[in-house]
């Protein structure tokens, strides 16, 4: 009998793999994986945790979008337009842990200045920043969707204004208010960087010649991609070590450095 016990179980290993009595069998993976599934779930759960605690205490809520700026030109030969896509990334910094002076929000963006070839061979510049903050790339949302003026349609939460950003249609332009207008300028000579000018938006005749004016600058939200290229393509020199390292920053004029500052960013030296 225990002989025969022993061939039965002999028989049951080599059909099913199993052992009744004695060691086990090893196991599959798929049942190793199983055991893991428990220990999984609470690590996630731990990771879910910690990512709640870690917004109630320090915030760090983002919002992000991209956006397309359109300047347009009138000139004796007809219309001029040139077009830059931005991404804008807004982060959200509040809560017990984060010190009311260092609480707020913190935009950051990347993208490229607008290029407009105004006459064939000069070019006018439209920057990722402004005279004032308004006029900075961050900010132009706020101007174009009215969503911190004094009408009754401006948001009065931070939320709600960036709800609204979000809610606009694609690629629907809309007229961007003077006061948020870019910094706009233009070379003399192209392949110089020293020889930068500031273009007065109410008067593009005065540095481009009778017939020349600033027709508008529209923003439209828009899911195109981050534009790149055009700015390089123009200004050869962009990122020559002759101008970014010393002595050549160095003996720039602050107007100038302020400028290239503004064409691009993040800039990769």
């Amino acid at each position: 009998m225990r002989g025969g016990n022993a061939s039965v179980h002999a028989i049951v290993r080599r059909t099913t793999g199993l052992c009744i009595f004695g060691r086990a069998a090893p196991q599959s993976f798929g049942h190793k994986l199983m055991r893991l599934v428990p220990v999984l779930g609470v690590v996630a759960a731990l990771g879910l945790v910690g990512v709640v605690a870690y917004r109630a205490l320090l915030g760090g809520q983002t919002v992000s979008w991209h956006q397309r700026l359109t300047v347009i030109v009138e000139t004796p030969a007809g219309e001029r337009r040139g077009s830059s896509v931005t991404e804008v990334t807004n982060t959200e910094w509040h809560g017990p842990l984060v010190p009311p002076e260092a609480g707020g929000i913190v935009p950051v963006y990347r993208g490229e200045a607008v290029v407009v070839e105004v006459l064939p061979g000069r070019y006018m510049f439209a920057l990722l920043k402004g005279t004032k903050p308004d006029g900075d790339a961050p900010f132009w949302v706020y101007a174009a969707y009215d969503l911190e003026g004094p009408s009754d349609l401006a948001e009065k939460t931070y939320v709600k204004k960036m709800a609204k950003v979000k809610r606009q249609p694609l690629d629907t332009p809309v007229p961007l208010p003077p006061i948020a207008y870019p910094i706009l300028v233009t070379f003399d000579d192209i392949t110089r960087p020293e020889t930068v000018r500031a273009v007065d938006p109410a008067n593009l005749a005065a540095e481009f010649g009778s017939g020349v004016n600033l027709t508008g600058i529209t923003l439209e939200v828009t899911d195109a991609p981050v534009t790149e290229g055009p700015v390089e393509a123009v200004l050869g020199w962009f990122y020559s070590p002759e101008y970014w390292t010393n002595p050549g920053w160095a003996n720039l004029p602050v107007f100038v450095k302020d400028v290239i500052s503004g064409i691009k960013s993040p800039i990769k030296r």
